[in-house]
């Protein structure tokens, strides 16, 4: 058992928390395992629908919060580095003089997603973007209250996730060069099979085994309806 994760796993109490596991999630939550033991920074790409934000939230809700602190940060178009630095400065404590960090040695993720989301400035950069690679490069950023003084940071860790279709489309190559990058892929008929068919099955088999055994059968028409939809909407041109 890796020591980041604890002995016992709970399930989630509520339906839209659940979450089911296929051979590609489970190959990057073995990646994010290996990041957070190496204290690396890790990236997941891809499109909207893909599960990035589903696979990282899983795995840190299943880390051993004695040994692990975590907080999640949503970019947006408003998000400034200002709004960034509170956030990282509202994880980390005063260790000694000028550096900070967890008082107790934790390892303290910060998942920041839809990374590549904020506003692009007249300058071709984006602040928080440039604040963070002032964090992963040199590991320290300024007191905004007194610039002369810099705090020194230790104990963090990012992952991160971002949407190549939206936002900014890429984020600087400066920053993006101190993460590990993994893409994530729309999942093909049998991973959906997989995850609905599981969730569905559940859920009939409190109702009765006649129901139960309808479960593959109501997956089956429910993914050709939708291929069906996507299909015809392709070919849908409104009248004028």
């Amino acid at each position: 058992m890796h020591p980041y994760l604890p002995s016992d796993a709970s399930i989630p109490p509520l339906f839209s928390k659940i979450y089911v596991s296929t051979m590609h999630t489970t190959r990057l939550r073995y990646m994010l395992e290996v990041h957070l033991k190496r204290r690396k920074p890790i990236m997941f790409i891809g499109s909207a629908g893909t599960g990035k934000t589903a696979v990282i939230k899983d795995y840190l809700g299943s880390t051993n919060s004695s040994l692990v602190a975590h907080k999640t940060i949503n970019f947006s178009n408003f998000t400034d580095s200002y709004a960034l630095q509170k956030n990282v400065e509202s994880m980390v404590q005063k260790k000694s003089g000028k550096t900070f960090g967890s008082a107790t040695n934790k390892v303290l993720i910060c998942f920041i997603d839809d990374l590549n989301m904020p506003r692009v400035d007249k300058y071709g950069t984006q602040s928080p973007i440039q604040l963070l690679r002032l964090i992963l490069d040199h590991g320290s950023f300024f007191n905004r209250e007194l610039l002369e003084e810099r705090k020194f940071l230790q104990d963090l860790l990012f992952f991160a996730c971002q949407n190549h279709k939206s936002g900014s489309f890429v984020i600087d190559g400066r920053l993006q060069r101190n993460f590990t990058i993994f893409t994530m892929y729309t999942p093909n008929s049998d991973v959906i099979k997989t995850i609905f068919g599981s969730i569905l099955n559940a859920h009939l088999s409190t109702i009765d085994d006649k129901m139960q055994k309808m479960c593959d059968k109501f997956i089956d028409a429910t993914i050709y309806v939708f291929q069906k939809i996507l299909k015809d909407s392709l070919h849908f041109s409104p009248s004028a």
